[in-house]
């Protein structure tokens, strides 16, 4: 008998549900599941990072609690939960180079405006 090979979506998925009830002790139910992506889908949900043209980590509210979702704009669906007391690690290596270019310009001018303020 053979398995059906999983689709990157579905394996997204499995890998969230294990990560929110290890990092929260809540099971991901489809009822939080829909509630998380409808807030980060219509900007109810404040973005921390965005990793990607793909990838953005989100703080998302609720019931008084902050879940830190790794979400996937291509495949719609919640990748993983990240612990929020623990800073993100951004790794600009999986970047396009364009992006790459604007954010080490970002920097020079970040760097231009503190020298102005000194």
């Amino acid at each position: 008998m053979s398995k059906k090979k999983l689709s990157k979506k579905e394996c997204q998925q499995i890998h969230a549900k294990k990560r929110c009830y290890e990092r929260y002790g809540i099971r991901l139910s489809k009822e939080l599941k829909e509630y998380i992506i409808k807030n980060i889908q219509f900007g109810k949900s404040k973005i921390v990072v965005q990793q990607s043209e793909r990838i953005s980590i989100y703080d998302v509210n609720w019931n008084n609690i902050i879940f830190r979702t790794v979400f996937d704009r291509k495949r719609n669906t919640i990748v993983t939960f990240l612990d929020p007391s623990e800073p993100v690690k951004f790794n600009t290596l999986n970047f396009d180079k364009n992006y790459k270019i604007k954010t080490k310009m970002d920097r020079i001018f970040q760097n231009i405006k503190d020298d102005r303020k000194s």
